[in-house]
């Protein structure tokens, strides 16, 4: 998916450590991250909590971004994913 010139200018000033910026794409891209945890942890509480911390490693991570011609939801589901499954090893007995 083309990125749009919105989600560009918020991802620029984002990468510059700007927290404004990237509260507007934690806004923008939450519930569709929320929705790919759900599937893989199966737990409403567990899946929020998972996608919460992919946000703030996320935050942490965002000055290394290297910006493309794509949405940074793929960046953040790919964080997210990676978090879900350890979790979901980590629970097993």
């Amino acid at each position: 998916m083309a990125i749009s010139s919105e989600e560009r200018t918020l991802i620029d000033r984002a990468v510059r450590r700007d927290p404004e910026a990237f509260a507007q794409l934690y806004v923008r891209f939450y519930d569709q991250v929320l929705r790919r945890v759900a599937v893989i942890v199966r737990d409403r509480y567990d899946a929020e909590d998972v996608t919460s911390e992919a946000f703030l490693r996320a935050w942490n991570a965002i000055p290394r971004f290297e910006v493309r011609d794509v949405s940074i939801l793929a960046w953040f589901c790919t964080i997210a994913e990676r978090l879900a499954v350890k979790h979901v090893k980590g629970k097993r007995p």
